[in-house]
């Protein structure tokens, strides 16, 4: 019989647990297991537990807090978080192609890995640490997330965004950024004539130091809204 835990074949009893469930272990890894071991993603957690664990996440609870209140691992919570994260891109990668719509708002969310730019620059730190965005372009109608890509502010990364909206989207649309400049590039050259193309540019007021510390921006004074194609 096949190990639901480690796919080998060769197993044995292995006593049983306080409830009276019996154990069985592998002979070949030596991974241990229960009849009504439940898995996700090879992860021994039960499903359930998997569950309440992604909703914390999802209600914006700390890993650390979370470790506490479930007495599970960090480590297991954040090999949790990255398997669910990478089948959710894909199963919306997969159900989410040629929608129709009508105005599409694009914007990007500032976050960092690890420290923020300024700080990975002056200790040399590498492998993706500093800066990141999350474009975002979301139908203004439905709420719906058409597309979404992490990276940074480059040409690049807003290249790969604007393939990724071509291919969610049909048929012609209003389009709003930003005025970050790639954005002008990327949509002519991904998206054509496909949709009406304007820039909103936001104009913020002057902020004291102590405004200055914080993370939020500040206080919107005026916008600016320009024409780009279509």
């Amino acid at each position: 019989m096949i190990a639901i835990v480690c796919q080998h074949e060769n197993r044995r009893t292995n006593g049983k647990t306080a409830s009276g469930a019996k154990r069985f272990r592998c002979k070949e890894c030596g991974k241990s297991w229960t009849e009504s071991t439940e898995t996700l993603g090879g992860l021994r957690i039960g499903l359930d537990r998997a569950a309440q664990i992604v909703e914390m996440l999802c209600e914006g609870i700390s890993v650390r807090s979370i470790e506490r209140i479930t007495d599970t691992s960090k480590k297991t919570i954040l090999s949790l978080l990255t398997l669910v994260g990478e089948r959710c891109e894909a199963f919306m990668a997969e159900q989410i192609k040629s929608v129709p719509v009508d105005d599409v708002q694009v914007d990007e969310i500032w976050s960092y890995v690890l420290c923020k730019q300024a700080t990975a620059a002056r200790k040399n730190y590498v492998g993706g640490c500093g800066d990141t965005y999350c474009f975002t372009a979301i139908e203004r109608h439905t709420k719906l997330l058409i597309a979404f890509h992490s990276g940074r502010r480059t040409m690049e990364d807003t290249n790969t965004f604007c393939r990724k909206l071509h291919v969610a989207t049909s048929g012609r649309f209003q389009l709003s950024t930003d005025g970050f400049a790639p954005y002008e590039h990327a949509v002519a050259w991904n998206l054509g004539q496909r949709v009406d193309y304007g820039q909103v540019v936001k104009i913020f007021g002057s902020q004291g130091k102590e405004e200055q510390r914080k993370y939020s921006p500040a206080k919107i004074v005026g916008m600016k809204r320009t024409a780009v194609s279509g």
